[in-house]
């Protein structure tokens, strides 16, 4: 993907985060959307639901994404 000019990361929320959060997003600069789980994506009908108010949710999403581990620095031991 990066040779397309695309950046992914992937991080992995703390305990307490984890308890307030659900939902799967998808979210970018100018647009957000809720997934269903995404190992069954693939399995199960189910809606990828367009979110109006992108700023808020992407607001919201930083200050957890701020608290998050990045994978790439995680142990695998």
């Amino acid at each position: 993907m990066l040779n397309k000019g695309i950046s992914v990361e992937f991080r992995i929320l703390n305990d307490k985060d984890a308890q307030e959060i659900h939902d799967r997003y998808l979210i970018s600069d100018n647009a957000a959307y809720n997934t269903p789980p995404w190992n069954i994506i693939h399995k199960k009908l189910g809606d990828i639901k367009f979110i109006k108010d992108h700023v808020s949710k992407r607001y919201i999403f930083d200050k957890y994404w701020s608290r998050a581990t990045d994978i790439s620095k995680m142990s695998t031991k």
